[in-house]
């Protein structure tokens, strides 16, 4: 089985691969997508086969696929991009990339979006049942697209898609998120009250109960102290 990963030098990216080349069983391969060769080096020494290109040239595309049995798309264009940028990788490129994987016949896709496709909180934890209301300046166009290639990929026709929400269990707060960090708190922001305590907080009753999921690190904190961040 081989699988293609893209993203993979980005934040998540550049952690699950390690990972998941770690606990091939045999007959298992994993090629990586990279834009720069030299960024690849450290995959293909784990034992990854490496694709150079960028997803959205269709060409590369095609190369990257090549044998493929899964793919699971990681990349993601974030913060400080242009909006046309975010859209043409998050929605148009991932669109692209499924559409040809399901032309090839590939078996699995696994697209990883975000928890901001939920939009505002609604008083408990998210569930996959609650409708995408992206939005919100601070982050640009990054919840749109993403939340418009999961429309397009999940009701593609042909396509049984399931949406999963994967978190740990312990929520932080920015007060938290600062100390995780090693950085001075702001004077008065623990007298700040969060309008929507509730952002971005999520169930992940299904995957756990569909796929026996457990996370490894049960809390951000667990994972630093195992010096996993």
């Amino acid at each position: 089985m081989l699988t293609l990963v893209t993203g993979t030098t980005g934040q998540v990216g550049r952690r699950f691969v390690p990972r998941l080349l770690a606990q091939r069983q045999p007959g298992e391969q994993v090629r990586v997508l990279v834009r720069d060769a030299a960024r690849g080096e450290r995959f293909a020494e784990l034992g990854a086969q490496v694709a150079v290109g960028d997803m959205r040239d269709e060409e590369t595309l095609g190369k990257a696929l090549a044998g493929v049995d899964a793919v699971v798309n990681v990349a993601a264009s974030f913060r400080g991009v242009p909006d046309e940028e975010a859209w043409a990788v998050n929605r148009d490129a991932a669109v692209a990339l499924g559409r040809a994987a399901q032309a090839l016949g590939v078996e699995r896709f696994v697209q990883v979006s975000t928890d901001n496709v939920y939009g505002v909180g609604r008083g408990r934890p998210l569930t996959e049942e609650d409708e995408s209301r992206p939005g919100g300046e601070m982050w640009g166009a990054y919840p749109e697209s993403k939340a418009a290639a999961e429309r397009e990929l999940l009701y593609a026709p042909g396509i049984a898609g399931r949406i999963y929400n994967i978190a740990d269990d312990a929520p932080v707060t920015t007060v938290e998120l600062y100390r995780l960090n090693g950085v001075e708190v702001p004077a008065g922001l623990h007298e700040l009250t969060d309008p929507d305590p509730w952002f971005g907080i999520m169930s992940s009753q299904r995957i756990r109960r569909e796929l026996g999921f457990r996370p490894i690190y049960p809390s951000v904190w667990t994972a630093r102290d195992a010096g996993a961040l």
